[in-house]
């Protein structure tokens, strides 16, 4: 079988390319950057649509359609619902050829609010695709407003290596964008006063972002620099190490799906401490096996009524049931078939 797969450069793409050829599938990609990781296993087509002209639109759309007419997959996969996914879902569609479509979270869950023209988009997309998967109960609900159906919505998760722990030290760790998102002025925020009443923690914060420098500032400004480690951009093997040795993990931005990143987290035992979205319901109960954020309320000062025994054991059940890498990508293939 032989597939096209479609998306951004993206560490959850590329690894799902590697899954996919390593069970005898041979892919060909179309990305809008480069993806060196991948290159070697399959042609790679560099297609952007960013732009709002016209003839440029067109052009691109042109080459991405002939570049699907010559290596005749027999499915498309479409990672993100966006823009690149519009014209490569038209393209399949005008070349007959199946579409599957991954949702990612705020591309259903924020895009199509802000304008009639990225809904008009993401309904196209979801329409058009033979089945629509998304990891998150909360997504396909979204999607069902946009268009109904029994049969086309998936409930798959891309699926994670389970991260073994380590002995667990006083480290609570972030690794989201540093962008308005995810909200990590507020993790700085909800440290502050946790930090003065236990100097033994230490926060570290990795990943980039258009926050970066205001973050960095606000922990010099409230006098935590030492109390407060930016590792940057991490390897997958970095961010196991850190997964591994901290006691907590936090993630709470203002939309999401399931986060790779948390279940990573849950697996290596680390208490989740998660925005109050449904999709977060979907994997926490409150104070059992996690910390839902409650306003007005300092969730790390609620980390005291958490059995880390306990949740560990239960985490670590819900990642081998619901979320391990062979289970999932068992699903994924199946589709495909």
């Amino acid at each position: 079988m032989k597939t096209i797969q479609v998306g951004p450069n993206s560490v959850h793409f590329t690894r799902f390319i590697k899954e996919v050829v390593a069970r005898n599938i041979t892919c060909a990609i179309v990305s809008d950057d480069h993806l060196s990781e991948v290159s070697s296993l399959g042609a790679l087509h560099l297609g952007t649509f960013k732009s709002f002209n016209l003839l440029t639109l067109f052009r691109e759309y042109r080459k991405l359609k002939g570049f699907l007419k010559k290596e005749q997959p027999q499915i498309v996969h479409v990672h993100q619902i966006n823009r690149l996914a519009f014209f490569a879902t038209r393209a399949a569609r005008k070349l007959k050829i199946p579409v599957i479509s991954t949702a990612w979270g705020s591309d259903v869950l924020l895009m199509p609010q802000k304008n009639k023209l990225n809904a008009a988009l993401v309904r196209y997309v979801i329409k058009h695709s033979t089945y629509v998967t998304a990891d998150a109960q909360s997504m396909i609900d979204a999607m069902q407003k946009l268009i109904p159906s029994d049969t086309k919505y998936k409930h798959i998760q891309y699926g994670i290596e389970v991260v073994k722990p380590a002995e667990k030290e006083n480290i609570i760790f972030s690794n989201r964008f540093l962008t308005p998102l995810y909200r990590i002025a507020q993790i700085i925020e909800y440290f502050i006063p946790f930090s003065a009443k236990h100097p033994e923690w230490k926060l570290v914060i990795a990943s980039t972002g258009s926050d970066e420098a205001l973050l960095k500032s606000m922990v010099d400004v409230n006098s935590i620099s030492d109390k407060v480690e930016f590792v940057g951009w991490l390897t997958k093997e970095e961010n196991e190490f850190w997964y591994a040795k901290s006691k907590v993990y936090i993630s709470i931005p203002s939309s999401d799906g399931t986060s790779v990143s948390v279940l990573e987290a849950m697996s290596a035992g680390c208490i989740p401490i998660l925005s109050d979205l449904q999709v977060s319901k979907e994997w926490i109960i409150h104070l059992k096996n996690g910390i839902l954020e409650q306003e007005s309320i300092n969730p790390f000062l609620e980390l005291d009524k958490i059995d880390s025994n306990t949740l560990q054991q239960i985490n670590f059940k819900l990642i081998e049931d619901k979320a391990s890498k062979a289970k999932c990508m068992t699903k994924f293939i199946a589709l495909y078939h």
